[in-house]
């Protein structure tokens, strides 16, 4: 059922229409209309019904929210995950009397790098420069601390605490796509796919209902994150082996570059695609959703149907990435996905802690 919102002196009220009312209208629509199945019917039935032109606004359905245990306060998974040597590119901070800001060079031994401009403590030291060691990247100042990039390197506590406290991720955010229960189907509109996300995406044009297929009815993979994957891996649909190269004289396709290894990419690729027979691009897409979803969505052992779990299992093995803001950075893609729709439905799955 269409819903807007209907003003009148009692408050507001959902009404299927809200129409356009100029100054001479004095009677206001109370009901809800229902068995009208599409925005032009509903705007039609006003018209005919009370002469006038109207507007209609779809509301979505509310998400559909799941939690899951982890059996840990976030101090002891935190603690978990600092054996590990988890990983960041974030800015570092020196001490500013001790670079040579002219020249990016460190004049002292032993000069802590540490995550946050604070020398009370210890527990933000992530690394230490000597004299003479590679000009470090600058990217500003603060106060008497320089800001720098040291590259990849190792997280500090409160780094990592910041990724793996859900009560850092405000719901309604694009971060909170994490929790996205992958296992679950979006239960989107193929024509709504194709001509609002896969329109002008290569080989991927058109080919909403194979996702569709692999998601819901084989595999249980949300469909959004199966095309954010093979929008990635396919550069747009436009790859060599999402287009089908020949192996074997066969023409074989792969929509999400598995086995696909830097060593020989396309051939090593077009090799998997061929022993899994992906002879067409939908067997491609169906046949690729088996092998990701097996990974991590539904393994049997780690359960790990969401983005977070994925990284931030409560074991601290099995994990996709050492980057602490990996899971952050994955649903960048997905989240601008779906804000082009109008019909899906979100499942997610919340992870809670000990208090």
């Amino acid at each position: 059922m269409i819903k807007v919102w209907h003003f009148s002196k009692n408050g507001m009220k959902p009404l299927l229409i809200q129409p356009q009312r100029n100054q001479l209208t004095k009677n206001h629509i109370t009901q809800q209309f229902t068995g009208l199945p599409t925005v032009n019917e509903a705007i039609a039935f006003v018209k005919s019904q009370y002469g006038w032109t109207a507007t209609a606004v779809k509301i979505k359905n509310g998400p559909m929210v799941m939690q899951t245990n982890y059996n840990l306060t976030v101090n002891e998974m935190v603690n978990k995950q600092m054996k590990v040597s988890p990983q960041t590119d974030g800015a570092a901070y020196v001490y500013a009397a001790y670079v040579d800001q002219a020249t990016s060079t460190v004049n002292t031994d032993g000069l802590n790098v540490r995550s946050t401009p604070d020398s009370s403590s210890a527990s933000n030291i992530v690394a230490q420069l000597n004299k003479g060691a590679k000009k470090v990247k600058q990217l500003g100042k603060e106060g008497n601390w320089i800001r720098i990039n040291l590259g990849w390197r190792n997280a500090s506590a409160a780094e990592v605490q910041k990724y793996v406290d859900p009560a850092n991720i405000a719901e309604g955010t694009q971060s909170y796509f994490q929790f996205l229960k992958l296992s679950e189907a979006a239960n989107l509109n193929p024509a709504e796919v194709n001509s609002k996300i896969l329109a002008g995406k290569g080989i991927l044009a058109g080919k909403g209902q194979a996702f569709i297929t692999a998601a819901k009815k084989t595999y249980h993979i949300n469909e959004i994150y199966l095309i954010s994957h093979a929008l990635l891996e396919t550069g747009n649909g436009s790859s060599i082996l999402a287009n089908g190269t020949m192996y074997n004289g066969k023409k074989v396709y792969n929509m999400y570059g598995i086995g696909a290894y830097d060593s020989n990419p396309n051939y090593l690729g077009a090799k998997y695609a061929y022993e899994q027979q992906w002879f067409t691009p939908e067997a491609a897409i169906i046949g690729g959703a088996k092998f990701i979803g097996n990974s991590y969505i539904n393994n049997a052992t780690y359960k790990q149907d969401t983005i977070y779990k994925m990284r931030w299992s409560a074991a601290a093995t099995h994990q996709y990435a050492t980057d602490i803001g990996w899971a952050s950075k994955q649903v960048t893609r997905m989240y601008s996905l779906y804000n082009l729709l109008d019909d899906y439905t979100l499942y997610y799955d919340i992870p809670v802690y000990n208090k």
